[in-house]
C-alpha cells in the first residue's frame, strides 16, 4: 500500500491532493501502516461481502476534494500527474460536472481508471453504480459519461494499467474474484439492464420526501427568517423550532425571544409552510453553563418531538447556519441511497452573506430513521459528508 502512495506522490508537482485508503476489514491489520502515511486518511470496509465496487464508493464518500480519482495498485502514474489533468480544457473543468477519460495503455473505448469531478460524483451519489461487484461497473461509467455528453478526452495522457490479461504481472487472489465468472454474467446482466433504460441514477423504492426542519435556536437572530426562507425556497414544508429554556452559549445573552421566533414561523406560514414551536427545558451546570450532556439532551428530546409529529426525514438546522440553494437536491440523492445520517462542511462568514472568516467546520444536516445524537451535534452512526453546502455565521448577525 505505501508504495503506491509514495509513487503517486513522487510523481506529483503538486501537494494539493489526498489519499484515501479503505482496507477490507479481514486485510486491514496487514496494512495499517498507511494509516501513518502522510496526506492520507484511513477506513475500513467493515461489512461483508467485500468487494472493490463497495470500496471505492465507500472512499469517494469520505474523499473531500473536488476531484476523485480511482487509485488501483496495478495503476501506474505518469510523471507530473496532477499538472497534466489541471491544464485540461476547459478552463476550471474541475469545478464542472465532467469524466476525463486518459489512456490505459490498453482499452480506447473504455475508461478503465475513471477520473470524476464531484459535480459528476454528486449527480449520482456514487461513483460506481453499487450493484456492480466489479465487471461492467467501469463500462457504464464510460458509457452514461458519453450519453450524458460530459466527457473530456485526455487519452493523450497515459495512466498504465499494469494487467495480468496483458501478461505484465502473474494473475492473484484479488484478480481471480475480480474477474470471476459469476462477477463476469451478473455483471453484464446488470449493465444490458441499466443501458436499456438509459442509466437511471436509481432512486430505489423511496417516494416523495416529507422533509420536516429541526431548528435550534439559541440567540435572538435576525437571520433565522432568511435561513428557514432559503430551506422553504428548496421545498422544504415543515419547520419545527425548539427553544431552549436557557440559553445554549456559556457568554451572557439576552434571553430567547419565543415572540420574535412566532413571527418567523408567521411569515413562513404567509408562504404556505407549517410551523411548530417548543420550549426544552435545558439543564445547567452548577456554574450556569451548558454542558455537552446537556446540549445532546435537548437536541434528542428535539428529534423526540419532532417523530412524534410524524416526521422522519428530519433536517438538522441552527440559526446560525445558512444553506446553499442547491443543498436540499443534493441531500436527496444520498438519502436515496439509504445514508442515514449526512454531514457537510460549513464554510465561516462573518454574517450572512459576508466573507469568508476562519476556518471550516462540520455540521450534521440530515437523519433519518430513528437515530440519534451521540454528542452535541454528532450522530449515533457515522455520516457522509458532502461538503461546502454551508455558511456557518461566526458571529452573531
Amino acid at each position: 500500500m505505501n508504495h503506491v502512495i509514495e509513487e503517486w506522490s513522487r510523481k506529483a508537482v503538486s501537494r494539493q491532493f489526498e489519499f484515501v485508503v479503505v482496507l477490507d476489514l479481514d486485510k486491514a491489520k496487514a496494512n495499517i501502516e498507511a494509516k501513518h502515511t502522510p496526506y492520507t486518511r484511513l477506513f475500513i470496509q467493515s461489512i461483508p461481502p467485500y468487494n472493490c465496487v463497495r470500496g471505492w464508493n465507500l472512499a469517494a464518500s469520505m474523499a473531500i476534494g473536488k476531484v476523485l480519482i480511482l487509485v488501483a495498485d496495478d495503476i501506474v502514474p505518469p510523471n507530473g500527474w496532477d499538472e497534466q489533468l489541471f491544464s485540461l480544457s476547459p478552463r476550471n473543468w474541475t469545478e464542472g460536472e465532467y469524466m476525463v477519460h486518459v489512456d490505459d495503455g490498453n482499452l480506447a473505448n473504455r475508461c478503465t481508471h475513471p477520473i470524476i469531478t464531484r459535480r459528476r460524483y454528486e449527480r449520482f451519489g456514487y461513483f460506481f453504480y453499487p450493484h456492480y461487484e466489479s465487471m461492467y461497473c467501469d463500462t457504464e461509467l464510460t458509457q452514461a459519461a458519453y450519453q450524458d455528453e460530459v466527457v473530456i478526452d485526455a487519452r493523450h495522457i497515459l495512466f498504465e494499467h499494469v494487467h495480468p490479461a496483458l501478461h505484465k504481472r502473474e494473475l492473484d487472489s484479488t484478480d481471480r474474484a475480480n474477474s470471476s465468472k459469476s462477477r463476469y454474467q451478473s455483471g453484464r446482466r446488470l449493465f444490458r439492464t441499466r443501458k436499456k433504460n438509459g442509466f437511471p441514477i436509481d432512486a430505489g423504492p423511496r417516494g416523495e420526501f416529507n422533509w420536516a426542519a429541526s431548528v435550534l435556536v439559541t440567540r435572538n437572530r435576525s437571520s433565522l427568517f432568511d435561513i428557514c426562507k432559503r430551506l422553504r425556497e428548496q421545498g422544504v414544508l415543515n419547520f419545527l423550532f425548539s427553544v431552549p429554556s436557557k440559553h445554549l452559549v456559556e457568554a451572557p445573552a439576552q434571553p430567547i425571544d419565543i415572540e420574535a421566533v412566532g413571527i418567523v414561523a408567521e411569515r413562513l406560514e404567509a408562504s404556505g409552510a407549517k410551523t411548530y414551536i417548543k420550549e426544552i427545558h435545558v439543564p445547567m451546570s452548577s456554574t450556569g453553563s451548558l454542558t455537552s450532556e446537556a446540549e445532546t439532551l435537548i437536541r434528542n428530546k428535539a428529534l423526540d418531538w419532532i417523530r412524534s409529529e410524524g416526521f422522519y426525514d428530519i433536517l438538522i438546522v441552527d440559526d446560525e447556519e445558512l444553506w446553499e440553494s442547491n443543498a436540499l437536491a443534493l441531500l436527496e440523492n444520498f438519502v436515496r441511497r439509504d445514508y442515514l445520517a449526512v454531514s457537510a462542511t460549513a464554510t465561516p462568514r462573518t454574517k450572512f452573506p459576508g466573507t469568508h472568516s476562519g476556518n471550516p467546520d462540520t455540521a450534521l444536516l440530515y437523519l433519518g430513521g430513528n437515530i440519534k445524537i451521540k454528542h452535541r451535534r454528532d450522530s449515533t452512526v457515522p455520516p457522509l459528508n458532502i461538503l461546502n453546502r454551508l455558511y456557518h455565521a461566526s458571529s452573531n448577525s
